[in-house]
């Protein structure tokens, strides 16, 4: 459903443009809300779903203005995805379509709340081995953007590293036996439909 009725556009739109101070919700956003929920508690519990703690990647091809795109991605820093992002097993360049683009390769190997789940065998796009990342992802990034070219398509790599925390900002560390469970979930759950339904 996520895919293959290109939900994930609409739906992914709406949780990168909110504005918790200015923004009225429509019918439409609120739908998604509760859609958007129901996504991330299947992302979240359901076993069908493994997690994958290897090296995945994001093209964000088309970039308007590279420039001012890059500039977020500064070496130590930050960087949250506030939609549900997609990516991949490996570079999927094709997606890399103008002399604009950025290639994200992530390290996932810490473990994380974040961490993305493999649907490809649920997605509408099967030959892409999607690997979905929840919405809210936090990531540290460990390289400076490097331009490239590869079979004609020009982008800037990143490397950056999926941060390992739980709901309320401790780290989590390998030696910690259970990541997030019980209520840490439903805490998080409850902030994102506050952030959507009452604002």
């Amino acid at each position: 459903m996520y895919t293959e009725n290109y939900i994930y556009g609409d739906l992914n739109a709406a949780l990168r443009q909110h504005d918790c101070t200015y923004k009225v919700l429509t019918v439409k956003d609120k739908d998604m809300a509760a859609y958007a929920t129901a996504l991330l508690t299947t992302l979240l519990y359901w076993e069908s779903l493994p997690e994958y703690n290897k090296t995945t990647y994001r093209v964000i091809g088309g970039v308007t203005n590279i420039t001012e795109a890059l500039k977020k991605y500064e070496l130590g820093s930050t960087v949250v995805f506030p939609a549900f992002s997609s990516s991949s097993n490996s570079p999927l360049l094709h997606f890399a379509y103008s002399d604009a683009n950025i290639l994200l390769e992530i390290d996932n190997s810490q473990p994380s709340f974040w961490t993305p789940n493999d649907i490809a065998q649920h997605s509408a796009f099967a030959g892409e081995n999607e690997l979905l990342y929840p919405a809210l992802a936090e990531f540290r990034v460990m390289s400076n953007p490097e331009k490239k070219t590869s079979e004609g398509s020009v982008y800037y790599e990143i490397h950056l590293q999926l941060q390992g925390k739980n709901l309320i900002g401790s780290q989590v560390t390998k030696d910690d036996a259970i990541l997030v469970q019980g209520l840490g979930h439903l805490q998080f759950i409850f902030a994102l439909l506050a952030l959507m339904f009452l604002y």
